[in-house]
């Protein structure tokens, strides 16, 4: 499985800390259209399982993430809104919604 690109600022952060390889890693990519499994996210950003277990955990509990029945984890309701947020901002947005 492989992940988009990551930013200078994610390089860093995952560099320093399993938190900033977790964020930098799994939510700086994309997430596969079934989802990323806990095996997948663990071993993208080169993390023991069970930290991985415990994070996916604390960031679904925050809704940045949700899982399914299956154990598939997607953006969630609150990373979704970081993500209008953002594009809020960016003036391409603007003018297409103008239009």
């Amino acid at each position: 499985m492989t992940f988009g690109p990551v930013g200078s600022l994610g390089h860093t952060a995952a560099s320093t800390h399993p938190v900033g390889r977790a964020g930098a890693g799994a939510l700086g990519g994309c997430f596969p259209r079934a989802g990323l499994t806990l095996v997948d996210a663990a071993r993208a950003v080169q993390i023991p399982v069970s930290t991985a277990a415990r994070l996916l955990r604390t960031l679904e509990a925050g809704r940045f993430l949700r899982s399914d029945e299956h154990g598939h984890y997607r953006p969630g309701a609150q990373l979704l809104q970081l993500g209008t947020l953002a594009l809020d901002g960016d003036p391409v947005r603007s003018s297409a919604c103008r239009t």
